[in-house]
């Protein structure tokens, strides 16, 4: 196992940013069908119906899942960040600024729930980084002048980070 993961690490680091911005799409609908894979084929561990195999690998989608969230949501906004802050249209600001970001978040997140597998989303630290996430959003959408604020979200999450290690 060790020789696999530092060989899958090696091969990761190879990876450009471009290629990870054209997979990102790919790889958060793969996330979504193996955590509707596991509603309907997984079998249970831990008193919750997490894990799925696929041939001799067994897999937690939502570890997964923790990961492609996170790449979607920066895939989004690099594509609609002038959508998301455009300051003419309070409607689109709240549709792309919010409402699309919030459901790139909940589809996931609601399949995970429907697995009854919460250890993985009310951790202490996740709790606390995805409510500043929610609530810097929100206030993000109600600015005349969003992108000051930037600098802030990145703030509160070096601040997260740190308390956390």
């Amino acid at each position: 196992w060790l020789i696999l993961g530092l060989l899958i690490m090696f091969f990761a680091s190879k990876i450009t940013p471009e290629q990870y911005k054209k997979t990102t799409p790919f790889a958060y609908g793969l996330t979504l069908l193996l955590l509707i894979l596991v509603l309907v084929v997984g079998f249970v561990g831990n008193g919750a119906k997490r894990w799925i195999s696929i041939g001799p690998i067994t897999l937690q989608p939502s570890e997964i899942a923790k990961i492609t969230i996170i790449m979607m949501l920066s895939h989004y906004f690099s594509k609609f960040e002038k959508l998301s802050l455009e300051n003419k249209r309070k409607t689109a600001i709240f549709k792309y600024g919010t409402l699309f970001p919030v459901l790139i978040f909940l589809i996931p997140i609601i399949l995970i729930m429907l697995q009854k597998h919460l250890s993985c989303i009310d951790e202490r630290q996740d709790r606390l980084l995805y409510c500043l996430l929610s609530k810097e959003l929100v206030t993000l959408a109600k600015q005349k002048d969003p992108t000051k604020d930037f600098n802030h979200i990145d703030d509160l999450l070096n601040k997260e980070i740190k308390e956390s290690t």
